[in-house]
Order: C-alpha cells, then sequence, then structure tokens
C-alpha cells in the first residue's frame, strides 16, 4: 500500500514521487532535486522521506 507522502521539507512543493529499480527506492522532489534516504522496499524509501529530523520513524 502507498502511503501519502509529505511535501519537500527544503521547498516545500507536493511533486515528488517514489522512484528506484527493483531492489532499491527512494523518494525524489522533482521541484529543487531533494532525495531520500533508499530503501530496499518502496514502503521503507516512503517512511524515510516522511521522517524528518527529531521525529521516529
Amino acid at each position: 500500500m502507498n502511503k501519502k507522502l509529505r511535501e519537500c521539507p527544503f521547498c516545500a512543493t507536493q511533486d515528488v514521487a517514489v522512484v528506484g529499480e527493483t531492489d532499491w527506492f527512494y523518494v525524489s522532489c522533482f521541484t529543487c532535486g531533494a532525495d531520500g534516504g533508499g530503501a530496499d522496499t518502496k514502503a521503507g524509501a516512503e517512511d524515510n522521506w516522511n521522517t524528518r529530523a527529531g521525529e521516529k520513524a
């Protein structure tokens, strides 16, 4: 199940999506080019993107 991705923490756009191959995924902002932490699943990449500094995953 896809989670709702939070806005980009750098430019506040919603123009973000999970990108990647079959075994490595990350979230990318198509406005400013920021990338989230990579993971071996889409859900993991979504969690990495949605977790901000000072928050628990």
